[in-house]
């Protein structure tokens, strides 16, 4: 059964550092930078410059197996209204990214 970041926050550079460079990084980083911000794959879109409304899909897509590959959740949630990474998960991401995990 996969498991959340906050339940093994000694992932979260491995879980960081495997996530694809490109459209998928760029999510994470968006997410990580707006904290419990809902926010919907159209506005996504538009913030990332993707060119396409579907390369919103594919990157949560590519996030969420790097996630399973770990026995992670993906580090959101989402729905109909759209994504919202939780500020606990996003600080531990932030502390990833910048090194000091």
């Amino acid at each position: 059964m996969a498991t959340t970041l906050q339940e093994k926050p000694t992932l979260a550079p491995q879980f960081y550092g495997l996530v694809d460079l490109g459209q998928p990084r760029q999510l994470l980083n968006y997410l990580i930078d707006h904290p419990d911000s809902r926010i919907d794959s159209t506005a996504l879109q538009a913030a990332l410059q993707f060119p396409q409304h579907k390369d919103v899909a594919l990157a949560a897509y590519s996030i969420g197996e790097t996630a399973a590959a770990l026995g992670l959740k993906r580090p959101w949630t989402e729905g109909q209204l759209g994504y919202l990474m939780n500020a606990e998960t996003a600080n531990l991401l932030a502390r990833a990214r910048s090194g000091n995990a």
